[in-house]
């Protein structure tokens, strides 16, 4: 069923709370919120030179958002549903596509990737961010942790990477492919899909290896 909701700009990316609240994030500042499972929507629009580009929330209230904004990389963060937002981090000449949050033992761990390499991650909720090297030199897409410890980073030319330490170090993995890699998710701790350019879809059974 089609929505009509006046918007024509770019949408990036939708993230549902519970059956009923969603939220929807565009380029040019545009955030739209559902109370009612998605039949109707509000736009909030915010600057223009905003591009949100992913969420992340561990509960109906803690949520993230990574933005770009102009070519700087930023991190927005709510803790009222997405009903406000605070910018808590940002960093120059670097486009943030992806963000993931994971709550352990009351502490929220977070990875924010992007252009040029960018890996950045937090133990603390987003209060302090590390930049982490990346063995690879491409821009990141998706970012995604089936656990406290467990991760992986997808980007262009078929670049796959996981950690096992929380994000502190990061290893390359053999994709097969040379195709842009978009997005990533797991199901369980060792099975897992990617996607990508030309149609590629990448399942794994243990992790990745």
């Amino acid at each position: 069923t089609r929505v009509h909701t006046r918007v024509d700009v770019r949408l990036n990316s939708v993230v549902f709370l519970n059956q009923q609240y969603g939220i929807i994030l565009g380029n040019d500042g545009i955030m739209m919120m559902s109370s009612d499972s998605g039949r109707n929507w509000t736009v909030n629009n915010y600057s223009r030179d905003l591009k949100f580009t992913s969420a992340s929330f561990i509960d109906e209230q803690n949520g993230w958002v990574s933005v770009d904004s102009a070519g700087f990389g930023k991190i927005f963060q709510t803790t009222n549903g997405g009903y406000s937002w605070q910018s808590i981090f940002h960093y120059p000449a670097l486009r943030f596509n992806s963000v993931f949050f994971r709550s352990i033992d009351s502490i929220s761990l977070g990875c924010v990737v992007g252009d040029g390499s960018g890996i950045f991650t937090t133990v603390d909720s987003g209060k302090s961010w590390i930049l982490r090297k990346a063995p690879r030199r491409v821009n990141f897409y998706s970012v995604y942790f089936a656990n406290d410890s467990i991760g992986w980073i997808t980007g262009d030319k078929g670049v796959i990477l996981k950690t096992t330490d929380r994000g502190a170090n990061w290893y390359s993995m053999a994709s097969g492919t040379n195709y842009k890699i978009n997005a990533v998710n797991f199901v369980s701790d060792s099975i897992g899909w990617v996607v990508g350019d030309k149609g590629t879809i990448l399942k794994t059974y243990d992790a990745g290896g």
